[in-house]
């Protein structure tokens, strides 16, 4: 995080007190997640991803939908996020060789392991 701009932390505070942006997810967690993907997966996730959680641990706004550490309800705002393992759980299933980090509309992006580079793949690809 050393190369985000000065002002960074006091903006992420205003978003965080005016559109409910989410918590940062404690270290530790982080740390349980990176090992349960591991086992489950046999993936090293992106420090990049984990930085990101690390700040908000999950965002779903604007019809964006990056995936939280593990999947959370907000009964007073109706506002819901996928967790990480829970989607690739789903996703994975038709589309085994890509990890899944965020959605929108009828993408999802993905790393593909193939190609080795992120993508979009569509949600539903005979559609």
């Amino acid at each position: 995080m050393n190369d985000l701009p000065p002002n960074f932390l006091s903006l992420l505070d205003e978003a965080r007190s005016e559109s409910g942006l989410e918590p940062p997810c404690p270290a530790e967690r982080l740390h349980t997640l990176q090992e349960q993907v591991r086992q489950a997966l046999d993936y090293d996730l992106p420090a990049e991803y984990l930085q990101f959680l690390a700040i908000a641990n999950g965002f779903n706004d604007f019809g964006l939908m990056v995936y939280a550490e593990i999947s959370n309800y907000e009964p007073a705002s109706g506002n819901s996020i996928l967790g990480f393992l829970e989607a690739n759980e789903e996703y994975r299933q038709r589309f085994p060789e890509r990890f899944f980090f965020a959605e929108m509309g009828d993408d999802l992006l993905a790393y593909d392991q193939v190609s080795q580079s992120f993508i979009n793949q569509d949600r539903d690809p005979a559609g």
